[in-house]
């Protein structure tokens, strides 16, 4: 059976992840499905077109909370602009390494999915998007 990380150790990860200014920046993506822990860039179901691109936000403790309970969360508000086309329903926000391509890092389910339409303008308020190092894999 493997080991695990203590509460300790997943703070202290998702600390250097987030607020460590390695990379200087991430960007926020709107995915229309979820993701598992095998998705990747190429195989990840991104909103694209319709005046959608991805959000860049500085990986600085400004931008990020300090991580409680092997979470981390957004600490203020990351808005989109206006959707000229219909983007469909967003169900996560994945955490990219560039603004185009580059590697999808993690992501963050929504509570609830939010279908985008014409005009509409997608913003997490701070502490809306909360990503974890939990596993979505089931014990044996």
């Amino acid at each position: 059976m493997p080991g695990g990380i203590t509460d300790i150790g997943q703070n202290w990860t998702l600390d250097q992840l987030f607020m460590s200014g390695i990379p200087a920046s991430w960007f926020i993506g709107l995915l229309l499905v979820e993701p598992t822990e095998r998705t990747t860039e190429a195989n990840a179901v991104e909103v694209s077109g319709g005046g959608y691109e991805r959000i860049l936000v500085p990986n600085d403790a400004l931008h990020w909370m300090e991580s409680q309970n092997g979470t981390k969360e957004n600490s203020q508000a990351i808005p989109w602009g206006e959707a000229t086309t219909n983007w469909g329903t967003v169900v996560s926000a994945g955490l990219y390494t560039a603004a185009t391509g580059g590697l999808l890092i993690a992501w963050a389910r929504l509570n609830i999915g939010r279908h985008v339409y014409v005009g509409a303008k997608v913003f997490f308020a701070p502490r809306m998007l909360t990503f974890s190092l939990a596993s979505s894999r089931q014990a044996d």
